[in-house]
């Protein structure tokens, strides 16, 4: 059952590494205003971020068969959980929960970058274009 559990996390942590890459990729297409490039990149991440749902609701139900069958009740923590391990298990989850939880700050980090830089770009935009047709203020779709 941990070695389930176990895969499951790895995978996480590799597809989050991908999502970061995808994320940067993305800024990079925005800040060279590579519309069709982006297009791509911006499918992928959905299709990443699908894959990511999915592992997330996997692990969850590892976690949850792992409560039922080392006992101590639903209401246990991740962390909770894992010092009913072994001391070798209690490192390696301890460190792939690490892993996980530094990946997905740096994507929350990253996604926060680009939707603002995105919302700059975009408010500049506006700006210049009421800028130059006054007329259409406000109504520019």
């Amino acid at each position: 059952m941990t070695e389930t559990l176990r895969k499951v996390l790895e995978e996480e942590i590799d597809l989050m590494t991908h999502i970061a890459r995808l994320q940067d990729q993305a800024l990079r297409c925005v800040e060279s205003k590579n519309w069709p490039d982006l297009e791509q990149v911006l499918d992928s991440l959905q299709k990443a971020s699908i894959q990511l749902e999915t592992l997330d609701t996997e692990r969850e139900q590892q976690v949850d068969k792992l409560k039922i069958d080392i006992g101590g009740g639903g209401n246990q923590s991740f962390l909770e959980l894992v010092s009913r391990f072994s001391q070798e298990d209690q490192a390696r989850f301890l460190e792939l929960y690490r892993s996980v939880r530094v990946r997905a700050i740096r994507l929350k980090a990253s996604a926060g970058r680009l939707g603002y830089y995105v919302s700059v770009l975009s408010d500049s935009v506006r700006e210049s274009v009421e800028e130059l047709l006054p007329h259409r203020k406000g109504k520019l779709y």
